[in-house]
């Protein structure tokens, strides 16, 4: 038998492990919406390609973890933790964007390397928001998992 705080540490493995993998698909997404959609490089267009990543990393982070980390069955109210995850989500969206553009328009963070200036900001906006929606999540959104 585990002992909760083992079973604990396990569970954070398994979330660090899911979302890291998110965070990839959404930095490709970004990227991609980039190329494909916005072709010029200006801060509406680079606001837009954030948002829009972020998104499709949140339905991927969030159909990875209540699947692999969590284990929440649909009897559990999957819109409703969902619902939360997307609000928790819109949370950590409007501190990426905040800060990715406090970091590359007010800091100037990467603008040495132009061509990775955008990503650079952006992966490091996206980890200042992590620290914040993780402790929102398993505290709000998963509790009962957790607890289980």
């Amino acid at each position: 038998m585990h002992s909760e705080k083992t079973i604990s540490l396990q569970q954070y493995f398994k979330y660090i492990f899911v979302a890291l993998i998110a965070f990839f698909s959404t930095i490709i997404a970004r990227e991609i919406i980039t190329i494909i959609i916005l072709t010029e490089d200006s801060l509406i267009g680079y606001s837009i390609s954030m948002i829009l990543a972020y998104a499709i990393g949140v339905i991927i982070n969030f159909s990875m973890q209540y699947v692999y980390t969590f284990r929440i069955d649909k009897s559990q109210g999957l819109w409703k933790k969902f619902f939360g995850f997307s609000m928790v989500a819109m949370v950590g969206g409007i501190v990426t964007v905040v800060s990715s553009l406090v970091l590359r328009y007010w800091f100037g963070v990467f603008n040495e390397f132009q061509e990775f200036s955008a990503t650079g900001a952006f992966i490091l906006g996206t980890v200042i928001a992590s620290f914040i929606t993780y402790g929102l999540n398993s505290y709000f959104v998963f509790k009962t998992a957790c607890e289980s």
